[in-house]
């Protein structure tokens, strides 16, 4: 699966999950260095997201999943200034079947997250591959929030 593939899957899913209420597009932004791929509106609550892939888990525990396909420089300078003013931004990770969401404050942890880090870090994650809690998913990303300061 792509990038572009987990996309599908999770706009597909989000739109369903919110009863067609979502505004969600993914930005291909040449300007704004580092932007995230993805922003979304709900219910008057607005986000990032950035995603993320990787085929499989790595063969080790200890090796990092995303570390030379992670984030980009830019991009981690990007969420961690939005992290810090308030914004809610997340990382979607997909690894195998399993898809993680993991808050804009680990920006600079995520590319040397091994996959059990993956789960530790995660404000919501999956290992299956059909019947994804999508409602579970848009709650966290739009229910209570309270980012730490990074």
């Amino acid at each position: 699966m792509s990038e572009s593939q987990l996309w599908d899957r999770v706009r597909k899913g989000l739109v369903e999950a919110s009863d067609l209420k979502i505004d969600i597009h993914r930005v291909e932004n040449m300007v704004g260095a580092g932007m995230p791929d993805v922003n979304f509106c709900y219910k008057g609550v607005e986000g990032w997201v950035e995603l993320k892939h990787a085929d499989k888990p790595p063969a080790r525990d200890s090796t990092p999943v995303y570390h030379s396909g992670g984030l980009r420089p830019d991009q981690i300078v990007w969420i961690h200034k939005r992290a810090r003013a308030g914004g809610r931004v997340f990382v979607l990770a997909r690894c195998g079947e399993s898809i993680f969401l993991v808050p804009g404050r680990f920006a600079k942890e995520f590319n040397d997250l091994t996959y059990p880090e993956l789960i530790d870090y995660s404000s919501w994650w999956t290992a299956k591959k059909r019947g994804v809690d999508w409602a579970g998913l848009l709650e966290v990303l739009c229910g209570d929030f309270v980012e730490v300061e990074v």
